[in-house]
Order: C-alpha cells, then structure tokens, then sequence
C-alpha cells in the first residue's frame, strides 16, 4: 500500500529472518528502535528520505530517516526484497549458501498490528519499560506492574516484546489457557537456568562453549524434562510451547522435545562432571604473590608455609581438573597428578631446608625470608630480603625468571624445584587443552540437536515469565479476562468491550484512594469531563486491560469479556512539537490523526485524548468532531476525550457513538476548610470522583485547578470575570 513499508530483520547467530510487510511509518520506525540493529542497515534502492513536498505523503520516510540518519547503510536493488537482503549479508558476513535461514514472517503478518510508539509510551511499554512527559513526574511502567521487580532481566525484556507485538489470537487462547491453570498449581517451578538463545546458537556452533555453559544448559534441560513428566505442571506449561512456536519459527511435538532433553542431557553428563563442578577454587591470593596472605601468615613454620602456597598454585592451575569426568581425558589426569607430587617433593626435598636455614639468619622482624606463591608468574619461590651467600651456597638457590625470562633478583628457587615447576606447568597446560576438545566434541554431538535446544530455551523463558506473572498478578489480586471468540465477521455491533471494576495498573486495588470503575463500551464513545477528572487514566487503564487481555494474561480488573482486537491505538494528549521535523505541535496532532484514520478498523480499539488542543477552539472542535465521527462511522471501538465542550452542540452524525463523561459531584460546605469557603471558585467548587458514567459533562473546573496549584488569586478572578463577559 502507498506510503507503507517493508521491514526485514535478521538475527544472524539464530540464522532466522523475520519480515513485517505493509507497515505504516510510525510503526515501521517503532520496530526498527524498539528492536535495535547492528550497523549497516540494508535499505532498498524504492526508499527515498526526501519525497516530494506537498500532499498526503509529504512526510513520509522521515521517522525512518530519523533513526537512520548517522548508520551506516548500504544499498541493494531487485525483488523480492527479503532474498535480496540475506543474499547481501551472505556476501558481507561470507555466510555459505549452505546455511539456511528460517523465515518467521507467517507467524508476524497473522498478528495484529504491532503498537504505536504514542500508544508504547502512554501504558509504560516505551523506553526503558516507563513512560513520562517531563523530567520529575513519576514513570509508569507496565511490565513492573505485571512482574515482580527482582523478575530477572530477561523475563521484563520478552514480556515488553510480547505485548509491544501482541499474538495471533490461536498464542493468546493458549497462554490465557496456561495462566488459567497455573492459578490452580500446588508445585514450586523447577529450577530453569535463563540461557540466551544466541550465546547457545553462537558458542555451540562455534565450539567454543565452556563447562558453564553447558552445566547450565544441562540443568535447565533437567527442569524442561520434570515439566513435561509432572503431570500438574505439564497440563499448565505445556500450551506455552505456542508461545516459543512463534517466537522461533518452528513447531515441534512435545515426544520431540522429551526425546531432545534426554539425549542433551545425557551427552553433557557423559562429559561435564557436574558434581564437583561447583567446588571453590582459589585461596583469594593477589597478584603480587599474595600479600595479604604472606602478611598474616609470617612466622609460620617452614612446612605450613610450603603447603598453603603449593595449595594456591594447585587452585589456579587444576580449576579445569573438574569440568569434565576423569575418563574422558585418563592420560592429562594422570601426568597431572603426577607432575604435582614431583613439585611437592621438590619443595619438600629443596625448599624447606633452605627455608629453615635462611631463618636462622638475622632479618628484620617485619620481613622474614618466607616461602610464597607469585600469582603472576605462576610459580613458588623464597622471598623476603637478600639471603647470605652461605646460605645460598649450601642450599643451591638460584634466581628464577619471571615470565619473560628476566631474572628476579629478590626471589629464590632451587634447579629441582624449577624443572619440577615447568613439568607441572606443562601439565597443566595439556590438562587445558584436553578439557577444551572434550568440550568441542561434546558442542559436536549437542549441535544435531540445536534447533530443539534452542525452542527449548524459548519455552523456558516464557514458562518461567508467566509464572511471574501469575504469582505477582495474584498478590495483586488481577483477573483473568475472558477473550471473546467472535474474529470480528459478524456485526460490529455484537463485539462488546465490558470491564466491570477495573483500576490504573500503577495502582495497588487494595488502596483506599484507588477508584475502580466498570464500562461497557460496543460503540465509539464521546468522552467529557473537567481537567483532572481521570480521562486519561481511565483512557490508558482500559487499553492496558484490552491489551493484557488480547495477550491471555491477567489483568487489573475484577471480571473482563475483551474482543480480540487487529490494532491499538492510543493518542495521548502529551503530544509536543518536533522542531526536527518543522513541525508545530498542531502538526504532531494532525500527523497523529491521520495515521489513526488511515489505519483503524472496525476490529480496532482506538483511544484519543484531547485532540486539536494546539489550535484555536472553533477549528480544533471542528476537526476534533470530524474525526471521532469518521471513528465511529468506521465502527471502531474506543474512547475520544476532548476538553473542546462546544463539540456537543454540532450536528453529529451519532448512530454509531455514545457519551459518556467523568463525574464531579459538589462539595459540601463541612469538606472545605476556610481558606476555601473564601476562595474565587467557592460559589461553583465541585470534586472529581474519578468514575466514569453514562452521559455528557460541560464542566472544566478549569479556575478552581489553577487556584489548586498556586495561580494568584486575582489572576484567577481576573480569568473568571472575563470568561463571564465573554460568555455574556
């Protein structure tokens, strides 16, 4: 379609390709920040920054060019664009036409549209997971509400992607589904290690991952494979399997995926030795050869002193000693250990006579000569002041090198112990090697087996973030909504959004000073009511439920029955000029509006809030009636606020829209105090309730608000008299 875009995404590592077609700007420009990317980006010779000037179009491409603007790009020309693209980064990244790469992109276009940037920012799903207009105003931030904050970091960024790009209605069935009974769940979740798919995908394949990595793939295999075994946690989990299906591409049977866990799981524990796995290494010796050690160990015997340092060298030599199981790697093990009782042997046999013998020598007390373990270097020696040549003589020592080969003249050794050191050193060293080609021929058998692991990986991360959710959205006391069955063929007028006590998600429902409200909307609904009445709130408080709800997952409300919606759309009313695209904050308003007229639907639950608020009053109430009038003809449903009252008295077409207002009520003489039994606006001060009713409101309070906060009060009587005379 005209002015629309084509977006390609590749994940590399993943080898996976996912296209969003038929995008409009604000989105098409949300999904290439809110994704991020990897210079260069690869643009098609069709897209053109700089359209001609005038008509509906003018601005089209300059979000995009915006983000854009300092990458590198690289052009490439021909159809289809997507073969295009990946025969391009096949050539600059020399990927073999051998590798394939899984095309996702029938998992996105079944999807509704994914959110606006506005209407990210307004339910706190934009930026760093929070919202606000202005430095010092607190941040809202939906998925802090839907998760618990120590929720590890993984679990917030793929619960802000799922709703960012809500599912296909067939994924939202099944993880209503999955919440549904988890709620009725007696078990603890079994421990499922997080393991990024791409450092899976990328070390495997590249052999290069370590004992860590593998351990922590082997546990979190061992927590997929009690799921699928325990029958209370299976029936709950396992519909989330369509959750990791669209995440990665690829659908697999759950005899599949048992099968997989059983052979991974057997292949690490054939080589990585996870029981001594977790043992401490090191002595927290430092690298000047351990200071603080030698410091609080002087004076100690000769034989205390040769064992604690001969147990740091072992510590930092032997940590790959445990990784894998002995049998895999006989001979390293062997001259290791018998290697290390020659270096022992050599220190008994040369070092601690020498030792002894220095001792009997006049040192300052501070500074005895004393046996240490140089981290360094990686050796042994005897320190501590310059030895008598006696002493030197009857006992052989020598300057050993340092590791590059330059003599250290405040150290001694003995020619045993050196030769003894270096074998052991070499040993070591064999040890390592042999570890780590244990390790690439167990990333060899694992790799068959890669795409499953890293489906598996997926469904870990969702298991464990839904949990989450249903744990916190508990303690929270949400529900779960009910998503309507109808796909939107029937008559529009059947497809009814009813929330009954519903509440901000920023807000605790147990709190006093939270008001709970109840709407039943199958219309466009003309909203009124004065400032600082809850429009907003109320406006963002039901999009967070739908959402939540079109997502299968609990929601801040007592009881919810949510028609799947295709797209939505929330217009807030925060919106300011862009002095980058010359454009005033009327414009923004305008722009914003044309996008929501182009593309919502009769499935669409679109919010607007205080359009036409930058222009004059008769023209913005006029352009602001148009609008919600096209709405409401195109049978969407939603809310349109607006401050511009006079909007009630034009000719309406009103057949598909219906009122509704915030409601004030006025305040009793006993609930002001004197200050305000005296103020400008006591004759006419009335109070929010915060609750939405059926109807209409002329009220603004727009005086007594600006009495509230600190306007002068002549300025504000001054404001008063004149709206009379111009009333009059």
């Amino acid at each position: 379609r005209k002015g629309a875009f084509t977006i390609a995404l590749m994940d590399v590592d993943l080898r996976q390709i996912v296209t969003y077609q038929s995008m409009p700007e604000e989105i098409a420009a949300h999904i290439i920040s809110s994704n991020g990317f990897s210079p260069p980006v690869y643009i098609h010779s069709s897209f053109s920054p700089t359209p001609a000037a005038g008509g509906t179009d003018s601005y089209a491409g300059r979000k995009v060019s915006a983000i854009l603007q300092d990458t590198y790009k690289v052009k490439i020309r021909g159809e289809p664009f997507e073969s295009r693209f990946v025969e391009a980064v096949r050539a600059d990244l020399d990927i073999d036409k051998s590798v394939e790469f899984t095309d996702v992109s029938s998992k996105v276009n079944d999807r509704p549209l994914p959110l606006y940037n506005m209407t990210a920012q307004s339910i706190g799903l934009g930026g760093a997971s929070s919202t606000a207009s202005s430095a010092g105003r607190a941040r809202l931030s939906l998925i802090s509400s839907a998760l618990p904050l120590d929720a590890p970091a993984a679990c917030k960024y793929f619960l802000m992607r799922y709703l960012l790009h809500p599912p296909p209605k067939g994924v939202a069935m099944a993880v209503q589904s999955s919440c549904q009974r988890m709620l009725g769940v007696q078990q603890s979740l079994p421990v499922l290690p997080l393991l990024p798919p791409h450092k899976i995908a990328k070390l495997v394949g590249a052999r290069e991952a370590n004992h860590v990595l593998f351990s922590d793939l082997l546990f979190m295999m061992k927590g997929i494979r009690r799921v699928f075994e325990n029958g209370e946690l299976s029936h709950a989990l396992t519909p989330l399997l369509e959750v990791a299906s669209l995440n990665v591409g690829h659908n697999f049977s759950r005899e599949i995926l048992e099968d997989v866990c059983g052979a991974t799981i057997a292949e690490i524990e054939s080589v990585i030795d996870v029981g001594s796995l977790w043992e401490t290494n090191g002595n927290g010796a430092d690298e000047d050869g351990g200071s603080e050690y030698e410091d609080s160990y002087t004076g100690a015997p000769s034989r205390a002193q040769i064992d604690r340092a001969f147990s740091s060298l072992v510590s930092a030599n032997e940590r790959s000693i445990s990784t894998v199981h002995h049998s895999q790697i006989p001979h390293e093990i062997s001259s290791v250990i018998k290697a290390r009782e020659g270096l022992l042997e050599a220190l008994s046999r040369d070092m601690e006579p020498a030792m002894e013998d220095a001792l009997r020598g006049n040192y300052p007390r501070h500074r005895p000569p004393r046996v240490a373990y140089d981290m360094i270097n990686n050796s042994i020696s005897l320190r501590g002041g310059k030895l008598s040549a006696d002493v030197v003589r009857r006992n052989n020592l020598l300057h050993p090198a340092d590791r590059n080969g330059s003599r250290l003249s405040d150290r001694y050794s003995t020619e045993g112990v050196e030769m003894a050191l270096n074998a052991y050193r070499l040993a070591c060293y064999e040890l390592d090697a042999a570890v780590r080609d244990a390790l690439k021929d167990l990333a060899d058998k694992v790799q068959p087996h890669m795409r499953h692991i890293i489906f598996l990986s997926h469904f870990a991360l969702v298991a464990k973030t839904f949990w989450f959710h249903v744990t916190e959205g508990t303690k929270k006391g949400w529900k779960l909504p009910s998503l309507s069955t109808d796909d939107g063929g029937g008559d529009p007028a059947e497809r009814t959004l009813e929330l009954d006590n519903f509440w901000p998600f920023w807000m605790e429902s147990t709190d006093n000073s939270t008001v709970k409200n109840s709407v039943k909307i199958d219309k466009m609904v003309l909203l009124t009511g004065p400032n600082m009445a809850g429009k907003s709130t109320v406006i963002r408080s039901i999009c967070a439920v739908s959402l939540l709800a079109n997502c299968g997952m609990l929601a801040p409300c007592k009881s919810a029955n949510v028609p799947y919606f295709d797209a939505y759309i929330l217009r807030s009313a925060e919106s300011t000029d862009s002095p980058e695209d010359k454009m005033s904050t009327f414009a923004v308003e305008m722009s914003d509006a044309r996008a929501i007229l182009r593309d919502a639907s009769s499935r669409s639950l679109v919010f607007v809030d205080e359009l036409c608020k930058g222009t004059e009053a008769q023209a913005g109430t006029a352009i602001a009636a148009a609008t919600v009038e096209r709405l409401a003809n195109q049978s969407c449903l939603g809310l349109f606020a607006t401050h511009l009252h006079d909007i009630l008295t034009l000719p309406l077409n009103q057949s598909n829209m219906s009122f509704m207002a915030m409601e004030t009520v006025p305040v009793d003489d006993d609930e002001c105090d004197a200050s305000e039994s005296q103020s400008v606006t006591a004759d006419w001060r009335r109070k929010t309730t915060w609750r939405i009713v059926p109807g209409t409101c002329m009220e603004t309070l727009a005086f007594q608000v600006a009495e509230e906060h600190g306007v002068p009060t002549e300025i504000v009587q001054r404001a008063y008299d004149l709206s009379v005379v111009s009333a009059g």
